[in-house]
C-alpha cells in the first residue's frame, strides 16, 4: 500500500513543488523571500465532479511514508480515534512523564486535572524535554519513543511525551491542522502548572516533528504571549509545509530564547526557509537525503523522517556543521571552517545563521 501511495503521489505532485527540490544555490535561505506556499491545489488530486465527492491530497506521516488525506470536509460527521463525543483537548490529549526510574514501566500518564501526582515526581533541577509527534502518529510512535529513550540512556533529564494522536490520526488533514491552536492552549496550561510548581522555564526544551513542530512553536508562543513564560528552546524537526497558511501561529524564532530547525525535505514536505535562530541543512536540506535515494523513497516521506532520526542520533553522536551562506559555497569549500557548531541536541544557544554538512559518508551505511 505504501508503494502504491508513493506512486500515486509521484503522478499527481505538481511541478510547482518539484521546482523547490534543489537546494538554494546562491543565497542564504534566510535571506530569500518566503517560498511560495504549498496550497491545497499543489498537493491535491481532485476526484470529484461535484461537491459530494472527496478531494484527496498526499502528506507525510511520521513513519517516513506518504499517506492520503482528505482536503474537503466529509459529508458525514467525522469520526476519529477520540470517539464521536470527544472534541475538547482535555478529553483526548495526554502527557506521559518519564525519567530513568520509571521508563521501564512506561512512565506516568496524566492530564491537566490529574497533574498533581506527577508534579511531585518531576525534579525541577533537571532539564525537561517535551516531545511531540506529527500527523498520523501518537505518543507511542518511533519519533517520540526513540528520542525519549536516547535521552534517558545518555542524559539525566525528565521527559514528557505529548500525545494528541487520536486527532493526529484523522485522515481529514484539516482536523489536526485546525486543532493545533486549541491543543497548544491546553498544553500551555499544563506547562504553566509545571512552571508554577517550581520548574525554571530556562530548563524547558520543546521538540516537535513535522506538524508537531508547529504545535511546539504554538505552545511556546501562547506561553510567551498570554502567560508571560518564555521557555529556553524549541527544536523543529523538518516543520511541515503543506497548508501552513491555515495556521494562526507557526514555528519561528520568536517562540523561545533559542529556536533551532533541522531541514531535510525543504520545499517539498518541509519548510525550506530559515525560520529559526539556527537552521541546519544536512545535504542541502532537500530530498533525497542519502539514505532515501530509491525511487519510491524519493517520493515517500523518507527524507522528511530523516530530520528526527538525525536528531535522535545527535543525542549520542557528536557532529559539527559549518556556517555558510549557501549549500553551493559549502560544497565548493568556501565556508569558514572555524565557524562550526554542534548539530542537533547539543546545538549551542548562541548559534545564529545557516549550517551545512554532507552526511553521505557519515550515515550512508547506518540504517536508523
Amino acid at each position: 500500500m505504501n508503494k502504491l501511495v508513493a506512486l500515486m503521489f509521484l503522478l499527481h505532485v505538481s511541478s510547482s513543488i518539484l521546482d523547490n527540490l534543489q537546494p538554494n544555490q546562491n543565497n542564504n535561505p534566510g535571506r530569500q523571500p518566503r517560498s511560495k506556499r504549498i496550497s491545497q491545489n499543489n498537493y491535491s488530486n481532485t476526484t470529484s465532479d461535484g461537491q459530494d465527492q472527496d478531494q484527496k491530497g498526499y502528506f507525510p506521516d511520521g513513519n517516513g511514508c506518504v499517506s492520503p488525506g482528505l482536503l474537503n470536509h466529509p459529508k458525514s460527521n467525522l469520526t476519529t480515534r477520540c470517539g464521536s463525543g470527544k472534541t475538547k483537548p482535555e478529553e483526548f490529549v495526554t502527557f506521559t512523564y518519564y525519567n530513568r526510574k520509571n521508563n521501564a514501566t512506561h512512565g506516568v500518564t496524566f492530564s491537566l486535572n490529574s497533574s498533581a501526582k506527577v508534579l511531585v515526581e518531576i525534579d525541577n533541577g533537571k532539564p525537561l524535554k517535551l516531545i511531540t509527534h506529527g500527523w498520523l502518529n501518537d505518543g507511542l510512535s518511533e519519533i517520540c519513543q526513540r528520542i525519549k529513550n536516547s535521552y534517558l540512556k545518555t542524559r539525566d533529564v525528565s521527559v514528557i511525551v505529548i500525545d494528541w494522536g487520536c486527532v493526529a490520526h484523522s485522515h481529514w488533514y484539516f482536523t489536526p491542522l485546525e486543532s493545533i491552536e486549541s491543543i497548544a492552549q491546553y498544553c500551555a496550561k499544563v506547562i504553566e502548572k509545571i512552571v508554577d510548581n517550581g520548574m525554571n522555564p530556562k530548563n524547558i526544551h520543546l521538540i516537535g516533528y513535522s506538524l508537531g513542530a508547529h504545535l511546539s512553536g504554538t505552545i511556546s508562543l501562547i506561553l510567551k504571549m498570554h502567560m508571560k513564560i518564555t521557555i529556553a528552546r524549541v527544536t523543529g524537526l523538518d516543520p511541515s509545509l503543506p497548508m501552513i497558511e491555515h495556521l494562526k501561529y507557526r514555528l519561528d524564532q520568536t517562540c523561545a530564547d533559542f529556536v533551532d530547525v533541522i531541514h531535510t525535505s525543504g520545499g517539498f514536505f518541509g519548510i525550506k526557509d530559515a525560520i529559526g535562530h539556527a537552521d541546519f541543512y544536512p545535504n542541502g536540506g532537500v530530498i533525497p537525503q542519502p539514505r532515501c535515494k530509491g525511487i519510491l523513497e524519493i517520493f515517500s516521506a523518507c527524507s522528511h523522517a530523516e530530520s528526527w532520526k538525525l536528531f535522535e542520533e545527535s543525542i549520542e553522536v557528536f557532529t559539527e556543521y559549518s556556517k555558510c551562506d549557501s549549500w553551493t559555497n559549502f560544497q565548493l569549500g568556501k565556508c569558514n571552517k572555524t565557524q562550526m557548531v554542534p548539530f542537533g541536541d547539543p546545538a549551542p544557544s548562541h548559534a545564529r545563521g545557516c549550517y551545512y554538512l554532507d552526511t553521505t559518508n557519515i550515515h550512508q551505511n547506518k540504517l536508523l
